[in-house]
């Protein structure tokens, strides 16, 4: 039997190497082979964004149309994630709960009622939170809704809308349905009004031998606060309506007006349909607690 062939390294081709007796094999061979699996993969993806492109359109006009909804694809919180995954961080060890305090508690020491009542409140709450956020969604888009067609309607007139202020009332064509959008101040009282309980105080005074002991009732209740330490606005100026010939008193009333400040305005939109028994439009009920 021949001695092995010894091959010479040197006689070797740039980036070869020796397989086999006698033979060389070069390294372009397996360039190819990853080479095809390249083309293969980036044939896939082609592919795959030309199905996407294609499609897409399709599903958009779906969504127009109110068959599909392109946002239910969108990655949202898994609300069927039981509570005690959602609440418990990377901060808390594994075994142990976090009470309301937070202390460590060890989840042997946890009652199984206690878990059970933790995993419905929290879970329902989690729900509670999203429909929230979609109602809150959904009054802004119809607030814009409806302020986009009181200004079409008043460019009709070659009137351009000087805001969103304004009470409106939209009701359907068939007069099913009716819309009422409501823009609410929140008063607040300015430094006149300390002026104005002074001057009412020396009214009461002047009248304590002969006033009509309902309207220092009613004066006396006017401006007490409530646990927040704020004065009810509507009593006050409910003092505006009694007719009393007095200078003081009328000195009094014109310090309440000019105290009066808008400090903000709350938008409002109700929604109603019409019962077609009595022909009354009954509230749509936004609230859990009234449905």
């Amino acid at each position: 039997m021949s001695k092995l062939q010894r091959h010479n390294t040197r006689d070797l081709p740039k980036g070869g190497f020796f397989f086999a007796p006698g033979s060389i094999e070069c390294q372009q061979r397996a360039t190819r082979r990853w080479t095809q699996v390249g083309r293969v993969v980036l044939w896939l993806m082609a592919g795959a964004l030309v199905v996407f492109l294609l499609s897409y359109p399709i599903l958009w006009a779906l969504e127009k149309s109110g068959r599909f909804s392109i946002s239910s694809f969108s990655t949202r919180e898994d609300i069927s994630m039981t509570a005690q995954t959602q609440t418990m961080t990377a901060d808390i060890p594994a075994g142990y709960w976090e009470d309301a305090n937070g202390n460590l508690v060890p989840e042997s020491k946890v009652k199984d009622i206690d878990k059970l009542r933790h995993d419905v409140v929290t879970q329902l709450c989690r729900q509670a939170e999203a429909m929230s956020k979609d109602l809150g969604k959904f009054k802004l888009d119809a607030m814009q809704e409806v302020a986009a067609l009181v200004s079409t309607s008043m460019e009709q007139y070659g009137v351009r809308a000087g805001g969103n202020k304004g009470n409106v009332t939209l009701v359907s064509y068939d007069g099913r349905f009716k819309l009422v959008r409501q823009m609410q101040d929140r008063l607040v009282f300015g430094e006149q009004l300390m002026a104005a309980k002074e001057l009412i105080d020396q009214c009461v005074h002047k009248w304590s031998d002969g006033a009509n002991d309902n309207i220092r009732a009613l004066v006396s209740h006017a401006f007490q606060t409530d646990k927040t330490g704020k004065i009810n606005t509507g009593r006050v100026l409910g003092l505006r309506r009694l007719d009393i010939k007095d200078a003081t008193w009328q000195q009094a009333m014109e310090a309440i007006s000019d105290s009066i400040q808008t400090a903000s305005t709350k938008p409002y939109v109700r929604f109603y349909k019409r019962d077609e028994a009595t022909r009354q439009y009954v509230p749509i009920n936004l609230d859990v607690a009234a449905v």
